[in-house]
């Protein structure tokens, strides 16, 4: 198994999309020497704290429950660097992801910037570099740890050749289906379109609600979007659509959005899912009354948790191929998750070896407890693995290729654009045509 998983992560590495895992024991080093990376940014003036000071850095992050999974793992790491660092105060705060990236757009309109924030690269974090409150981290990174990191993985933080942060982990998006389940009811897993709306519509009949989905937070709906649109546009015809190479009403973009909400009309989604949020949807996934469920290889650590009953009965697929003949086998996912530092913190060095070194250890430690594929190179073996997440790195050898998430990729007020039209489409406000033209017609496609 150790061999067909170094055989698969190299598979992904050739795509830049990669896995693995090497956790570092925080160590107090100088300053390394500066390197030119071609940033346009002023180099940071150096405070260096007296021999005796406390020196404080405020660190911002998505994972409020810190009793297991990532929130554990920041406290562990704090408690961990403070140990090794006497000088060092770590003061963690902890916000749910949607009120988060409202968080985030908010204070960059001012100042009071976190010394570390985690964040989404790509078109995301891309406002907040062009303000200039974002930290070019390349001087401050020691060289000798940066070469664990995987060849090209760092690429979503790259902007103007400068390097604005780093990545934790790579997700990926596969559904998830309840084994359990469709051996119950005699149901074969789905691999085409027309095989997924028969399970749907057999599930609605034996009483199911068939799949899990929380419309209230767009980024959910988005999900089941994207990789349908992977499916019918490709990576490739997405990657020209937001070069502006390609129409967002085309008859593929139409396809897409046809496809979803047939789904919704075919009521695949849980009752009343318009108006519930992601992690009420999900609860009811994780207690094993829904059949299937489209998201993030993040979810796999709840999956095997004790507490929840889909323990042990969970398998991973691709989701279903829209066209028989074209056989697509893309996914969605990437390395986009990770840490910047604020350019405006009184002690940069120390705050990029905090964030360097966090990114590297709680990359590690999500990989072995199943959030996410690490992005730093390991020897782990797999006996330490989540079994979930072993089946999705099974799974990603078939791929041909990746995209990140709408919301990641595009950018500044393009995003609410995308997203509140897309909640207007799941509750009928918009027909699929009107949906595609809206997107034309408004997205500005900043680049």
């Amino acid at each position: 198994m150790k061999k067909k998983l170094a055989i698969i992560l190299s598979a992904i590495l050739t795509l830049s999309l990669i896995a693995g895992c090497n956790p570092s024991a925080p160590t107090d080093e100088g300053q390394q020497e500066e390197t030119n990376t071609g940033s346009t940014n002023e180099t940071q003036e150096e405070n260096v704290p007296e021999e005796d000071e406390i020196v404080e850095l405020d660190v911002w992050h998505i994972w409020p429950d810190t009793t297991r999974g990532d929130g554990k793992i920041l406290e562990d790491f704090a408690r961990i660097y403070e140990d090794a660092n006497p000088n060092v105060k770590i003061n963690l705060d902890a916000s749910e992801v949607n009120s988060y990236k409202d968080k985030l757009k908010v204070i960059f309109s001012g100042d009071d910037i976190p010394d570390v924030y985690f964040t989404y690269g790509a078109g995301f974090s891309k406002p907040f570099v062009d303000s200039g409150k974002v930290l070019e981290i390349s001087q401050y990174l020691d060289p000798e740890a940066t070469d664990r990191l995987l060849g090209g993985i760092e690429s979503n933080f790259i902007y103007d050749d400068g390097l604005y942060g780093l990545p934790v982990k790579l997700w990926a998006g596969v559904m998830y289906v309840n084994r359990e389940i469709f051996e119950q009811e005699g149901l074969e897993y789905p691999k085409t379109w027309d095989e997924l709306l028969s399970v749907v519509d057999q599930f609605r009949e034996k009483g199911y609600q068939p799949m899990t989905l929380g419309g209230k937070d767009a980024w959910h709906t988005a999900m089941y979007h994207d990789i349908l649109s992977v499916r019918e546009v490709t990576v490739e015809g997405i990657d020209k659509a937001m070069m502006g190479e390609k129409p967002f009403n085309d008859p593929e973009f139409l396809e897409t959005a046809t496809k979803f909400y047939k789904l919704v009309e075919h009521d695949a989604f849980n009752d009343g899912f318009i108006a519930q949020g992601a992690q009420e949807a999900q609860a009811e996934f994780l207690m094993g009354k829904i059949p299937m469920y489209f998201n993030g290889s993040w979810l796999t650590g709840d999956i095997q948790a004790d507490e929840n009953q889909v323990k042990d009965k969970i398998d991973v697929i691709a989701f279903p191929i829209t066209d028989e003949a074209n056989g697509n086998t893309e996914f969605t996912g990437g390395a986009v998750d990770g840490y910047s530092v604020s350019a405006l913190t009184e002690y940069p060095e120390i705050a990029v070896d905090f964030m360097q070194k966090l990114s590297e250890y709680q990359s590690v430690e999500s990989y072995k407890v199943g959030d996410g594929i690490s992005v730093w190179k390991s020897d782990v073996a797999t006996d330490d693995l989540n079994p979930v997440l072993v089946q999705i790195a099974e799974l990603l050898e078939t791929s041909t290729g990746y995209t990140l998430a709408w919301d990641t990729r595009l950018t500044g007020s393009d995003i609410d654009t995308f997203l509140t039209s897309l909640q207007d489409l799941q509750a009928g406000l918009k027909t699929p045509e009107e949906y595609v033209n809206f997107l034309e017609e408004n997205l500005e496609l900043e680049q």
